[in-house]
């Protein structure tokens, strides 16, 4: 792998802990050893501490972190420099980065396209205070970019200046709808500064088979050992438990399935060549390394592979009920047992 200086920045908080210790394993798996850095929006003294002595934490004032969707810019409040990586917390690196940043080292601005290739808005430049009218470029994705911040020093400052003039609940993560200018929170607003300041041709669309993958069920595993994939013959670099739905909130056991990223997650949160692991006893029972974790993921697995939702809904729920009348019947007869002591 080729040695670019470069530090890799995400935003994370207690609830997506789990994903960020999966990351910077996958960092570390597949043979990059850059400087990470954690935006903390969130995260207890015991997670800071776990993630501490592998990379760096920069608390994020409170005041600030009012939306996540517009704490990507974070790092303009630190002195950056070298390739400036900005990856989210729920993405699993699969294989070398190495190319991506060399091309970022050289002056491209690197992104993958958003599937969404054609948003954008004429108000922008009224809204966000653009220097330039716009241009018909395509929308890339924010969940993933690299760019040398010696070829383009003015652009996460400027980044976080058109963030800042996003109101409070506009976005996504608020409830507002897509059609909302600034419903993709500093996605939306890296865009206009791209299709508006910065030069035609200086965005370096990356190839799309090796795009982060989020519809993980079609992603083949090939190794667990070194997180390689495949998807369609091709090898994805990344792949993202994108959306809502994140197999590690116990509240979506209804959508879990043991797909590309669930199997890589419980591989770098619980192997034994990881820089940072867990207990167990902090993901759902689904994910973690036991016999019962296994056969929860498979059952779970095989019930939301079913096309009905209303099937999928009866039949945990009726999975429910008799867990816990059996769970009922063992404290009857440990009671029992326990008052002929």
């Amino acid at each position: 792998m080729r040695h670019v200086q470069a530090t890799f920045f995400a935003v994370t908080n207690a609830g997506y802990f789990p994903a960020a210790t999966a990351m910077l394993n996958s960092l570390r798996v597949t043979g990059h050893e850059h400087e990470v850095v954690f935006g903390d929006c969130g995260l207890s003294p015991d997670q800071q501490a776990r993630l501490e002595p592998h990379s760096r934490i920069f608390e994020i004032p409170a005041a600030e972190a009012r939306d996540p969707t517009l704490l990507k810019s974070f790092p303009h409040a630190m002195n950056v420099d070298g390739v400036l990586v900005f990856i989210d917390s729920d993405m699993i690196v699969t294989d070398d980065l190495g190319p991506v940043l060399a091309l970022a080292a050289e002056g491209k601005i690197c992104a993958f396209a958003d599937p969404e290739l054609d948003r954008r808005f004429p108000e922008w430049e009224e809204l966000f205070g653009l220097k330039g009218p716009l241009r018909e470029e395509r929308f890339i994705s924010a969940g993933f970019l690299a760019w040398s911040h010696s070829h383009w020093p003015g652009l996460l400052g400027r980044w976080r200046e058109v963030c800042e003039r996003i109101p409070a609940g506009a976005t996504l993560a608020h409830g507002a709808t897509n059609v909302n200018p600034f419903a993709q929170g500093d996605q939306d607003a890296l865009n206009a500064v791209l299709m508006s300041e910065v030069p035609t041709g200086a965005v370096e669309i990356l190839p799309d088979d090796e795009r982060p993958v989020w519809r993980t069920t079609q992603v083949r595993v090939v190794d667990e050992r070194t997180l390689q994939c495949r998807l369609n013959g091709n090898v994805p670099k990344l792949v993202h438990a994108d959306g809502s739905r994140k197999p590690w909130q116990n509240r979506m056991w209804w959508r879990v399935r043991k797909d590309a990223y669930v199997r890589l997650f419980r591989r770098l949160l619980f192997a034994d060549d990881v820089p940072v692991t867990i207990a167990p006893s902090e993901v759902p029972i689904w994910l973690r390394p036991t016999t019962l974790g296994r056969s929860c993921l498979q059952l779970l697995n095989a019930i939301n592979a079913a096309t009905s939702f209303v099937f999928r809904r009866r039949v945990t729920k009726f999975i429910a009920k008799h867990v816990k009348a059996a769970r009922r019947g063992l404290r009857a007869r440990r009671d029992l047992q326990a008052s002929h002591a």
